[in-house]
């Protein structure tokens, strides 16, 4: 198993399991699992910029850790789909080069994620893609 960071979770509203990323600066990030409706769930990576005192999806950190911020997701989202084995979490970067690096990585891994998960990408014009994940239920 990879190395990822200790996240603190809160459910609620929203889930939401906060990490701080220890690159070459601390961030706060939260990965978060907003309703979509439908036993659907969009994961948002967010990192939290203190001189506004807000979340962003939008921001490119580069802070040296990229693999181990990854592999603190994929946690997130184990846990969330085990908690909530019914739901659907859907994602898409929010840029061309996001969504490559998120499908390397489900290539890289993939017959290890397709042993547990029913993985969907769907690819959309102007090179937007939508992933799908769902952990598949043995009865």
């Amino acid at each position: 198993m990879e190395q990822h960071y200790r996240v603190l979770y809160q459910n609620g509203h929203s889930h939401q399991y906060w990490f701080v990323s220890l690159g070459k600066k601390k961030i706060i990030k939260c990965v978060e699992f907003q309703s979509l409706g439908d036993h659907s769930f969009n994961l948002c990576l967010l990192d939290y910029i203190p001189e506004i005192n807000e979340m962003s999806d939008v921001v490119v950190s580069n802070n040296g850790d990229m693999k181990k911020v990854l592999w603190t997701v994929a946690r997130c989202a184990e846990h969330f789909l085990n908690r909530f084995p019914n739901d659907v979490i859907v994602f898409s970067g929010n840029s061309h080069g996001r969504n490559k690096l998120y499908l390397r990585y489900i290539n890289r891994y993939r017959e290890k994620l397709f042993e547990d998960y029913f993985i969907k990408i769907d690819f959309k014009r102007n090179n937007e893609i939508v992933f799908y994940i769902q952990k598949k239920i043995i009865l």
